[in-house]
């Protein structure tokens, strides 16, 4: 299957996932608004945290090793399977035991229960999502996302679809949702890849596979404290719970606009793994052209547009997320041109650069909001974060047009060829 075929069918079924994603955000924005909804969001941001430290960002070194063929599609399984199992009981019991618990917000038993649900279920999709994604099986595991979201849609209590929840009762379902998303998928993925047969790596393949993994994890971490340190930074230093809830929401439709981002680079990493590097290259460039034209266009629309509108979506206690989203759309153009740029180090197994690119980023934000976000608010919180993402694409960038020489030039000087792909696109 080629490049572009491949994108098609991972755009079209994860792109209606994703959709399903920002429906339910939307809608859970509407039904706790912003102050309820932020402190979900913000929860649910402490939780990716324990998340990614649990995980050892496995889930990257699998997709690498299974789409290069490197080890044993049976091994990788069995070792998803087996970290999930002993890294989620070790979980359960440390927030048994240290988990801080708000209880004039919430029950500390739905806080508990949420850590450990959201933590498996996001261990077992990130593993097993990315096994489908290295066979190039774009369409049953994303079908099987999406039917569980939907479940979610239609139950929601704002809907008056369903009386099975009330408002407290339906965050329950909502985190149980994310583990039942992740068995769906393991489950589906045993049958998929029949005959399924415990099996482990040999030593050396085993170091190496935590060898990429370490990489990985110190690029995530990087990259997620950098996307995501400002949360924590608003709640501790801003005083303002509906202002952390609109910012969030705008960061949270940032991160939507990066999907489109984060299905290229699913694509391009099996892709440049078994093909040249040569072809990625080109590719990533004229993925950059459009971006740029792309994201201009959206900074125009927001700026006639976007408080109105997205105010009269989410509701009255959104007055500031058009204003923070479009203070954020810079910065979220260069994150997804980072994101593209950094699966192409990952595919060829140079992910010391993007360690590199996110520390540089981080650094930038965290002293900014350091010297500034006392005296001028979450207004400066939103610049500084696009200022410190542009920062750290800056830097991958440069390293990447290095390394394939090319000549910045080359990325603001636009042919027909670059535009084939997105044509092609609508056409389909």
């Amino acid at each position: 299957m080629t490049f572009t075929k491949q994108l098609y069918s991972n755009l079209l079924w994860r792109g209606l996932y994703f959709v399903s994603v920002f429906v339910l955000n939307l809608i859970i924005a509407r039904q706790y608004q912003a102050t309820h909804s932020g402190w979900i969001n913000y929860l649910t941001n402490n939780f990716a945290l324990i998340v990614l430290v649990g995980s050892f960002s496995l889930e990257g070194a699998i997709l690498y090793f299974a789409a290069s063929g490197k080890i044993n599609s049976n091994q990788l399984a069995s070792i998803s399977l087996t970290w999930t199992i002993i890294s989620t009981t070790a979980i359960a019991i440390i927030a048994y035991i240290f988990l801080y618990y708000n209880t004039t917000v919430t029950s500390k038993y739905l806080v508990y229960f949420a850590c450990v649900t959201y933590y498996a279920g996001l261990l077992l999709t990130g593993f097993f999502f990315n096994l489908f994604i290295a066979v190039k099986q774009y369409i049953l595991p994303s079908l099987l996302l999406l039917s569980i979201n939907l479940l979610l849609i239609v139950t929601t209590p704002y809907l008056f679809i369903s009386s099975l929840f009330t408002y407290s009762s339906y965050l329950y379902a909502y985190y149980a949702g994310f583990t039942v998303q992740g068995l769906a998928l393991a489950i589906a993925y045993f049958r998929y890849n029949k005959p399924f047969v415990l099996q482990w790596p040999s030593t050396i393949n085993l170091k190496s596979l935590l060898a990429y993994a370490a990489q990985a994890f110190a690029a995530n971490l990087a990259y997620f404290l950098m996307y995501r340190i400002d949360y924590w930074l608003i709640n501790n230093y801003c005083n303002d719970a509906a202002g952390l809830g609109n910012y969030i929401q705008a960061s949270k439709l940032g991160q939507m606009l990066l999907m489109v981002s984060v299905i290229v680079a699913g694509t391009l990493v099996p892709y440049i793994t078994s093909n040249t590097t040569a072809k990625g290259v080109q590719l990533i460039i004229s993925i950059i052209k459009n971006y740029v034209l792309l994201y201009i266009l959206i900074i125009i629309v927001i700026a006639v547009i976007g408080t109105p509108v997205l105010q009269s979506l989410y509701g009255s206690t959104f007055t500031r997320l058009g204003y923070y989203f479009l203070l954020l759309l810079p910065g979220v153009l260069s994150i997804n041109i980072l994101t593209v740029i950094s699966a192409y180090f990952a595919s060829i197994n140079q992910v010391h650069i993007n360690i590199l690119s996110a520390i540089v980023g981080l650094l930038c934000i965290l002293s900014l909001n350091i010297l500034l976000l006392t005296n001028y608010g979450i207004t400066a919180a939103a610049i500084i974060s696009s200022v410190g993402y542009t920062v750290a694409m800056l830097v991958s960038l440069a390293i990447f047009c290095k390394h394939n020489k090319v000549h910045l030039v080359q990325l603001f000087s636009y042919t027909p060829a670059d535009y084939k792909w997105l044509t092609h696109l609508y056409k389909k």
